[in-house]
């Protein structure tokens, strides 16, 4: 989770601009957003999702319902910092670093390192940094979202050379869908002080439409990526803190899907201003859960997370939304397997492709782990330390 990037990316983009040359006053940034278009929210029943009627389901029971599983391990010539975002195409794997190394790595399906787009600077082909990826192989197009440096940049996907930059607005994250960009911005990104947004639309820095208007539980500095795609590739958003998750219409509307309904949902609390620590708060002593915003989706399952108390911290619940029999199952992630009885690795996953959930992790040779299975043995690596991670693919069959 990513607390701080409001207050950091307010700074920063200011910092820099004023840096540049001249100082530029705040009022220069401000979007203006008065005489700005609705998006339409269309009023359609969405499906319920009851995760306090979620069945518990063990990581070995899960492993058992795999139809089938494959590792990838990846070169480790060129070290991953961070993911943030992992993208898996028909022959590509394109990874994110947003923070670390401050690059993208492109892997083939086989985990060979193709190439890196690393050119951070401040020439006409270079990004300042990257808050989000988005790959469209159709078009043979990397886009990156310098949300620094107020642009979209476009890498190919062939060779990661530059194709072009275009002139953005401020946001934290983005996807762009038919030649028009959506925006997500938190609070006070649009230095206005008269009404703020969550999502503006642009074609590149014009504003088309302006999207989810803030409630006070949101006006705090935090934000998490809650764009994605489904299994159908349609783009789906959930609102900060929100357990609504929408789906993006070609003639720029939403339509409400999913709900994740659970009992004590912080976004009962959503005409409270509070602090995200006020909000850990009410997760930890008081049993309040967050859906984190996000789905895994394949064409029968759907995974998503909350945040719960789990031994005074917070962690990230796994659920799994079986769509033919509409039934969800809580994976029981925390149970530690001990190491004589692991075959095979499964992880919750950072994305899918083609009904294939992929996860990523960390684990070395070691004389213990007597009973894994030899295809994921000859990829272990002696000095994990020095390792990128092995991702995970898997499928599920029936899941009971």
């Amino acid at each position: 989770m990513y607390r701080t990037l409001n207050i950091y990316i307010l700074s920063v983009i200011y910092l820099f601009l004023i840096g540049c040359n001249k100082p530029i006053p705040k009022k220069a940034l401000k979007l203006e957003l008065e005489n700005i278009k609705k998006v339409e929210i269309k009023n359609e029943y969405p499906q319920i999702i009851n995760t306090s009627e979620a069945k518990d389901i063990s990581t070995k029971q899960l492993t058992d319902c795999i139809s089938n599983i494959d590792y990838i391990a990846l070169d480790s010539e060129h070290l991953i910092g961070e993911i943030r975002k992992m993208i898996i195409t028909e022959s590509k794997i394109y990874i994110m670093d947003s923070f670390l190394s401050q690059q993208v790595f492109v892997f083939d399906k086989q985990g060979k390192l193709l190439f890196r787009i690393d050119e951070k600077g401040n020439g006409p082909e270079e990004f300042i940094s990257i808050w989000d990826m988005q790959v469209n192989e159709s078009k043979k197009e990397i886009l990156l979202n310098d949300a620094l440096g107020l642009s979209y940049i476009y890498y190919s996907t062939e060779d990661g050379s530059f194709i072009k930059r275009e002139r953005g607005i401020q946001n934290c994250y983005l996807a762009n869908i038919n030649n028009i960009y959506i925006n997500m911005l938190s609070y006070g990104q649009d230095f206005n002080d008269k009404e703020s947004w969550q999502l503006l639309i642009t074609d590149k820095d014009s504003i088309l439409y302006k999207g989810f208007q803030l409630e006070e539980l949101q006006k705090n500095n935090f934000i998490e990526n809650s764009i994605s795609y489904d299994f159908e590739n349609k783009l789906i958003y959930t609102p900060t803190y929100s357990d609504t998750i929408y789906q993006f219409c070609e003639n720029i509307s939403f339509i409400p899907k999913f709900v994740i309904k659970q009992n004590k949902s912080i976004w009962n609390k959503h005409n409270e201003n509070m602090t995200y620590a006020e909000i850990c708060k009410l997760i930890k002593e008081n049993n309040y859960t967050l859906f984190t915003g996000n789905i895994i989706d394949s064409e029968r399952y759907m995974l998503f997370t909350t945040n719960e108390e789990y031994k005074g911290g917070i962690i990230k619940q796994p659920y799994i939304w079986d769509k033919i029999n509409k039934i969800s199952y809580r994976w029981d992630s925390k149970t530690i397997i001990s190491k004589e009885n692991i075959r095979d690795v499964i992880t919750i996953p950072l994305t899918s492709y083609n009904d294939r959930f992929y996860g990523i992790f960390q684990i070395g040779k070691d004389p213990e782990l007597k009973s894994i299975s030899p295809k994921l043995a000859k990829l272990l690596p002696k000095d994990v330390e020095n390792a990128n991670p092995i991702i995970v693919a898997y499928q599920f069959k029936d899941i009971h």
